[in-house]
């Protein structure tokens, strides 16, 4: 499973990668052009409670990263991605977007703001509605 959050500006997004417990017997990490495809670099973490495999990444907001997972040695593939990319005759590449997500959370503070600005202007317009009925 992957998550994003965007950052409160907008210039990040943090990526959890989750793998459900079964589906690892020793290790797992998350490998891609990040970290250039080392195995050892982003180890994930089992959390006993959940019981998942689990890593939170940052990357800027924008940026499209291509991963896989080396799980007990083997490379292996998200179900849930954003795109996929060739890799060679036996697999591809997950690709995570980030800029989607970034792109989707400045749209959603513009309607914030859009909709204080419009509760404002309708209390202002009924304190002169109420003025103008004196």
């Amino acid at each position: 499973m992957i998550k994003k959050k965007v950052s409160n500006k907008g210039k990040s997004v943090k990526v959890t990668f989750e793998l459900p417990a079964d589906l690892v017997q020793e290790s797992a990490s998350v490998v891609g052009s990040f970290n250039d495809w080392d195995p050892e670099a982003d180890v994930m973490t089992f959390v006993k409670t959940r019981k998942v495999w689990k890593k939170e990444i940052s990357f800027d907001a924008g940026e499209t990263v291509k991963f896989r997972y080396f799980i007990d040695g083997a490379w292996k593939n998200e179900k849930e991605f954003d795109d996929e990319l060739p890799f060679d005759e036996d697999a591809d590449i997950d690709v995570v977007l980030t800029e989607t997500l970034a792109l989707t959370n400045h749209a959603l503070t513009s309607l914030r703001n859009t909709k204080e600005a419009l509760e404002k202007t309708e209390l202002i317009l009924d304190e002169i509605s109420a003025d103008y009925q004196k």
